[in-house]
This record gives C-alpha cells, sequence and structure tokens, in this order.
C-alpha cells in the first residue's frame, strides 16, 4: 500500500501474538503508521475499530481504506491511490469496492520468505460469487457508521461503485454488492493461503 501512494496507516490490533508489534516497529522507522492495542471484545470488534477511525482521522486525510491485513487495495492500471480518487466526484462519499479472492496455488505448506503477492497467483473467476462482496474506502467526514466491518451508512455524499454506478445491494448482507463492477480499483483478497496457513486461521 505504501508503493500504491498510502500515506498514513492506523492499525488497530487486537492482542496479536504472532510478531506483529515486532514487524510493525521494524517498519514505523520508514512508515507512518499508528498502531492502536484494541480491546473490545465481541462481533463489533472490527466494527468500532472502524468508527473509532472514522472520528480521528475526519478532517485529516481525504480518503481512508477499511481492510483487512490479508487485503491490498490495487488499481489494474498501475496508479497510484491518491490519483485514483482524485478523479471521483466531490458529491461522492464512499466507494464499494469488489474483492477478488485468491486461492492456495496448490501450496501445502507455510512460506514465510516470499511476499504473500508473489506466492499466491490464482484466483476465482469474476463472477464467482464471493467477489460481490465489497470492502469501503470513504471521506471520513461522510461517514455516519459502520454496518458490520464492510460497508457504511453514509451522512453526507453518494456511495458508489468503482465504475461510478450507484451501489446497491443483493443478497442478505449489506457487503453483497449486485454486481461485480466492470473497472476501477479492486480488493485482491488472500482468504486461503496454503493449507497450513488456512489450518492455523482456523
Amino acid at each position: 500500500h505504501a508503493l500504491m501512494g498510502v500515506s498514513h496507516f492506523r492499525i488497530y490490533d487486537n492482542g496479536s501474538t504472532d510478531g506483529t508489534q515486532a514487524l510493525l516497529a521494524r517498519l514505523a522507522t520508514h512508515y507512518d503508521i499508528q498502531v492502536l492495542p484494541w480491546t473490545v471484545e465481541g462481533i463489533e470488534r472490527q466494527q468500532s475499530a472502524f468508527n473509532d477511525a472514522c472520528q480521528a482521522l475526519a478532517g485529516r486525510y481525504d480518503w481512508v481504506a477499511f481492510l483487512d491485513a490479508d487485503e491490498f487495495l490495487f488499481d489494474p492500471h498501475f496508479r497510484q491511490l491518491p490519483k485514483v480518487l482524485d478523479t471521483l466526484d466531490d458529491d461522492i462519499g464512499a466507494v464499494a469496492i469488489n474483492q477478488r479472492v485468491f486461492g492456495s496455488a496448490g501450496r501445502i505448506e507455510i512460506d514465510d520468505d516470499d511476499l504473500v503477492i508473489r506466492r499466491f497467483t490464482k484466483r476465482a473467476p469474476v463472477d464467482y460469487p464471493e467477489h460481490f462482496w465489497v470492502k469501503t474506502v470513504a471521506r471520513p467526514e461522510c461517514v455516519k457508521t459502520f454496518q458490520f466491518s464492510h460497508t457504511v451508512l453514509l451522512r453526507s455524499g453518494r456511495y458508489v461503485m468503482t465504475d461510478g454506478s450507484a451501489r446497491e445491494v443483493a443478497g442478505n448482507h449489506p457487503a453483497q454488492a449486485a454486481k461485480v463492477a466492470g473497472h476501477g480499483l479492486v480488493l485482491h483478497h488472500y482468504i486461503l493461503k496454503s493449507w497450513d496457513e488456512y489450518q492455523r486461521k482456523q
């Protein structure tokens, strides 16, 4: 994300024990990283963290992406993220970005010596059901509150897909969009990784 032009990282750590703190401390010598311990329990843990971020970052940053650690925001035309977002109309308050789910690439064992984006290069077809799910990039001052950890209710502005069309919900969850946008930003989601990593995650 730093290579894609992201200028600030606000990371909520809910008690990690996998070396995340040490890694972030090393990275913080090169990047603008703020780590906040987040002790909220229950299903609303992530939703509450994102709401906290909206309040803290409103007026400081034009756009904020609300992502998990295994999700990578990406422009298929290799444009910097700020340049892509600068092209959006001023009345847009949030953008729903379809995910692209990457699988195991047939890998069984964990290989921590290489980047996730190099280890896993095979994803499901565009019309795969999981690709209708979205995450949100928003102007923080426009957000009223988060719906789960994927989508928001806006106090102002339009909520659009990456192709500029209005976001429409399909299915029983607000994060399920009615379509997979034909172009624009995408979210590469490395939800599985190797078989060993998937089992450890479970």
